[in-house]
């Protein structure tokens, strides 16, 4: 790529900005474009609804100047997403007892339920973190799954797995700073 100052300068590397006006403080970033794109690359393989939940958070306009820590922060943001995701068809696999790709609803409410309450805490306490670890852990997720089971015993409806990926993303998303 080719890096464009605002005197017109090409250097190799990426499209940046920089104010080269003397005694100003220099504005050193990429382009909303290149942010944008990057930003969609990454997330490709993601569901349709969560990239379009995630963009919403994250997105920039395409004439701002995106600064590193916008950019970096962005970047781990859909690289964090993407194991999460993993993550959640991994867990939704182990809760499809019959393998059918349909799990039952009281159980995945009760994980989507543990799951939201685990990341709803806002304290930087170790022991919130711990017990928050605790709570999606096997011996906390198998408390939870046991209520269901035991509360539920009629047949209820079924989740898929895109509506568990969008359940448990939007927990997920809903953490994310807003940038505008």
């Amino acid at each position: 790529m080719i890096c464009v100052y605002r005197d017109f300068t090409l250097l190799p590397s990426c499209i940046c900005f920089r104010e080269k006006k003397a005694g100003s403080k220099k504005l050193h970033g990429v382009n909303g474009t290149v942010y944008n794109e990057l930003i969609r690359a990454l997330c490709r393989d993601f569901p349709t609804l969560v990239i379009n939940r995630l963009l919403r958070k994250i997105e920039c306009l395409d004439f701002e100047a995106v600064t590193y820590d916008v950019f970096k922060s962005g970047v781990f943001t859909c690289c964090v997403l993407e194991d999460y995701l993993r993550l959640v068809e991994y867990l939704f696999n182990s809760l499809d007892f019959t393998k059918t790709g349909k799990c039952d609803k009281a159980v995945c409410d009760a994980v989507l339920e543990q799951l939201k309450t685990s990341l709803a805490s806002n304290k930087t306490d170790a022991r919130k973190i711990v017990e928050s670890g605790y709570n999606l852990g096997p011996d906390g997720l198998f408390h939870v799954l046991d209520k269901a089971m035991k509360r539920d015993t009629h047949i209820s409806t079924a989740f898929t797995l895109e509506m568990f990926t969008a359940e448990c993303c939007e927990a997920f998303i809903a953490k994310v700073k807003k940038l505008r």
